[in-house]
């Protein structure tokens, strides 16, 4: 198995780097909790009522089933879209990795203030006069300071585009199809 360290070539590991390791590590497996209890529900609900797929009047059984059992439990479900479900839930995925990407982006700043340059200012806008991500602002803040970093345009497009469809479905009025076209 290949460690962090060969990854990144350095066994140097800022605080910030740490805490989105272990708040990411938290995450995965509060994902994987929520996958085996969807599949878990599903398949059995399946099972039971000798179904391939829950759709139709299955849809409506399967919604008051996971509606009983969560009152039972006094967890609310009632508004839980059920036949858009497995789409929210991916969307939201989304949505809260790149949360702690904001998270980690404050505390570095932070960290290279306090460990590499005390005059460590983030650049908001570009050569060109166009605004930077948040990354983009890290990434040029810092070779002000002397540490370049090199990051393929491609990786760092990824990300621009990861970020506007992140926005797109945290704010539904930011689903602008203009502003997702790198």
């Amino acid at each position: 198995m290949t460690s962090r360290n060969t990854i990144r070539q350095t066994s140097f590991n800022i605080p910030s780097n740490r805490k989105l390791i272990k708040i990411s590590g938290a995450m995965d497996a509060v994902i994987q909790y929520m996958e085996l209890s969807s599949v878990y529900f599903i398949d059995d609900f399946k099972k039971e009522n000798g179904i391939g797929k829950i759709d139709g009047k299955y849809l409506t059984e399967f919604r008051k089933k996971l509606t009983d059992l969560s009152a039972a439990y006094n967890i609310y479900l009632k508004d839980l879209p059920f036949d858009r479900f497995d789409d929210m839930r991916i969307k939201s995925y989304l949505v809260v990795v790149y949360g702690y990407f904001d998270e980690f982006a404050d505390s570095f700043k932070g960290d290279v203030r306090k460990l590499i340059n005390q005059k460590y200012i983030e650049i908001d806008k570009d050569k060109k006069g166009h605004g930077l991500s948040k990354l983009g602002k890290i990434l040029c803040g810092l070779k002000n300071v002397g540490v370049d970093i090199k990051i393929t345009p491609v990786r760092t497009k990824i990300f621009d585009y990861y970020r506007l469809i992140r926005n797109s479905l945290a704010h539904i009025s930011q689903k602008d199809e203009d502003d997702i076209n790198l």
